[in-house]
This record gives C-alpha cells, sequence and structure tokens, in this order.
C-alpha cells in the first residue's frame, strides 16, 4: 500500500524542468505579471484536461497530489483521489466570486482554488467560498481548497485551505 501511494506520488520527475522554468516567465514577457484574472484564466486553461494544450490531465493531478501530501487524510481517501478520472472535471470561473472550480460530478469532487497575487485575503472569503461549495455540494465526497499566492502565504483556515505558492 505504501509503495502504491510513494508511486502515485512520485512527481519529482518534473524536477527536470526547474531549470527552464525558473528561467522562463510568460506573464512578464506579456507584460501581465500582476494581472491576477489573467493568471486565473491561464491556470484555469491549464487545469482543463481535455484543452488543446497537450497537458492532458497532468496539472489538475498535481494540485490534487499537492493537496493530498500536505493534509494527508486516510490511506483509502488518498487512493480515491491519486486513482480517480481526473478527465471527469469540468472548470469553472468566477462562480460565486471563485476564481476557479473544478467540478467532477463522476468523481464526488471539487477542487477549489482561490488565485492572489498582488492582494491577500478580505471579507472573510475563503470562509464565504467554503461554505457556499458546501452547501450547493453537500453530497460530494472529497473537496479540495487551495489558496494560491506567488509566495504561498498562508490562508486564514489552513486546516482546509492549503496554501501553495506559484512555483
Amino acid at each position: 500500500e505504501d509503495a502504491l501511494k510513494n508511486f502515485l506520488l512520485d512527481i519529482d520527475c518534473l524536477d527536470q524542468l526547474d531549470e527552464w522554468t525558473g528561467k522562463f516567465n510568460m506573464f512578464d514577457i506579456l507584460k501581465i505579471t500582476r494581472a491576477e484574472i489573467r493568471h486565473s484564466n491561464l491556470l484555469a486553461w491549464l487545469l482543463t484536461p481535455n484543452e488543446n494544450h497537450g497537458l492532458n490531465d497532468s496539472i489538475i493531478k498535481g494540485f490534487i497530489q499537492y493537496a493530498v501530501t500536505v493534509l494527508p487524510k486516510e490511506s483509502e481517501d488518498i487512493f480515491d483521489a491519486l486513482l480517480m478520472d481526473f478527465r471527469s472535471f469540468a472548470l469553472l470561473r468566477e462562480w460565486h466570486h471563485i476564481d476557479i472550480l473544478a467540478v467532477s460530478e463522476k468523481e464526488k469532487h471539487i477542487l477549489c482554488i482561490e488565485n492572489k497575487i498582488d492582494s491577500g485575503e478580505h471579507d472573510n472569503q475563503l470562509a464565504r467560498y467554503q461554505k457556499t461549495i458546501e452547501e450547493t455540494f453537500p453530497d460530494f465526497k472529497r473537496r479540495t481548497y487551495i489558496y494560491l499566492s506567488p509566495a504561498g502565504a498562508d490562508s486564514s483556515i489552513p486546516d482546509t485551505w492549503i496554501s501553495m505558492s506559484y512555483n
């Protein structure tokens, strides 16, 4: 069981891209480094498994793999999360003001991403977003909440909202 879990969580193969990705910033080139909406649009496109970027489900799978390593659940839940059909997710932008929401009706899984660049949380937004998701999708067995920022700023609800940096 541990060997299978470690195999499924092995994303070290992406380390060889670090040298290339550390030098290139498309947002700098396009002069939209601080444009949060454009970052979220691109991220939603990358997270969509069936888009024409050629990355298939690797980006959304990577986000969920990261989440299960940061907030480990029961091993059965981890396997459910790592072995699900990632192509079943549909992406929504700015649904109820939530930057990115990935919904899998088939897997009963929600991935919620709040993206921040220059501003922090305000107006108790993470708690409001979490409440909206829980009320709208009460039968979903797994909800993953990610608070994304360039430096990995801490969320106000660290028990449920995982802080993640752009790196």
